[in-house]
């Protein structure tokens, strides 16, 4: 009977628990749509619709990612109120066909008239409401525009004129990072959009794509072929704090780099220094390094007792390892390399062991 009313109740509370989850699911169901109706009231630039569903969101599902969403459009809308609303309205209509335009294009469709029409609408905005406060933001839509339509010259004019009339806003910060974008990727400029990301980062030490920015220097050095200016960023890193799982990483990174280019000299004292100050497993960075330099004492140096030394390592170490399945062919053939090696020696000492008993005998 205990064991019935245990069950039961059991039963109960997984009931309860299953009926919460639908629950939730359904919330954050009915979080997205709301958020969907939010979108679609933007796109029609219906603002009093767009803060009342807002509004209805936060309140709601006060702690969902939508929630969030909404508080964000909500604080843009409240900016902008100005004129009674009415740039925000186009702005919100122009911004529609953008996203017509990459939807298009994505299928494979005609999308230019859309990105023109758009670049229009935003110009007509500034002339129609030259003090409005979205002047700097259809500023940055603008130069977005251009961007898209492989008006690249347009583009960074018009960025250069946000960095310089807006210095302290959010969207010369975008400014600076597009400029940096469109000289690397689409104008193929490398050198200025190294200058680019310099200032972008000088600039904003705090911005999110701080790091992207410093990995676009990288790989601009690193496809350069400057190895010097390369390793230099990466030391800027590592030096930051040497003693971190980061700093270990970034000598992989260097160390990779230089044993893909066949430069060994250069890549194994690195990998050695990663295993001697970087060795905490739980890291997972001598994983790697021990595959490698087995790898590299087999096929480049032919030390089979070295390379087998780092595979054993890596097995003792890292006993789940992928790279002990990669390399096993190569760890078998080691073995039985030196045990060939070790038969064969000893065959020769027996056979001079027996020749000389002979001598004596004679």
């Amino acid at each position: 009977m205990k064991s019935v009313k245990i069950l039961s109740g059991f039963l109960i509370i997984s009931a309860v628990f299953t009926a919460l989850l639908v629950q939730i699911g359904a919330d954050e169901t009915a979080a997205q749509i709301a958020l969907k109706n939010v979108n679609e009231a933007v796109a029609t630039g219906d603002i009093g619709t767009v803060v009342k569903l807002c509004t209805e969101i936060v309140d709601t599902y006060p702690g969902s990612r939508e929630a969030a969403e909404a508080r964000k459009k909500l604080k843009f809308v409240e900016a902008h109120s100005d004129y009674k609303f009415e740039p925000l309205r186009r702005l919100f209509k122009m911004n529609e066909l953008v996203r017509e335009g990459l939807s298009a294009r994505s299928q494979g469709r005609p999308y230019q008239e859309y990105y023109k029409s758009a670049l229009e609408g935003y110009q007509a905005i500034i002339a129609d409401y030259p003090n409005c406060s979205l002047v700097p933001q259809l500023h940055s839509s603008i130069a977005g525009s251009y961007r898209r339509l492989g008006k690249y010259e347009r583009a960074i004019a018009v960025l250069k004129e946000i960095i310089d009339k807006y210095s302290t806003d959010e969207h010369a910060m975008w400014a600076q990072w597009m400029l940096a974008q469109i000289y690397h990727f689409e104008l193929n400029n490398y050198d200025q959009a190294v200058v680019e990301y310099k200032r972008y980062i000088e600039k904003y030490p705090k911005a999110e794509s701080i790091d992207l920015a410093k990995s676009g220097i990288q790989s601009i050095y690193m496809n350069q072929g400057k190895d010097d200016l390369y390793v230099d960023t990466l030391m800027e890193e590592i030096n930051k704090d040497p003693n971190s799982r980061r700093a270990g990483s970034y000598y992989l990174t260097i160390a990779g780099y230089f044993y893909r280019k066949g430069n060994y000299d250069k890549a194994i004292p690195i990998y050695e220094k990663v295993i001697k100050d970087y060795p905490n497993p739980d890291w997972h960075l001598t994983e790697g390094v021990y595959s490698t330099l087995g790898r590299y004492y087999f096929e480049v140096k032919g030390d089979y007792e070295k390379a087998l030394m780092y595979y054993e390592k890596l097995a003792k170490e890292y006993p789940d390892s992928k790279w002990l399945k990669v390399n096993q062919p190569d760890i078998s053939l080691i073995k039985k390399t030196i045990e060939d090696k070790e038969k064969k020696k000893e065959t020769e000492k027996s056979v001079k062991e027996k020749m000389s008993a002979e001598t004596d005998k004679k």
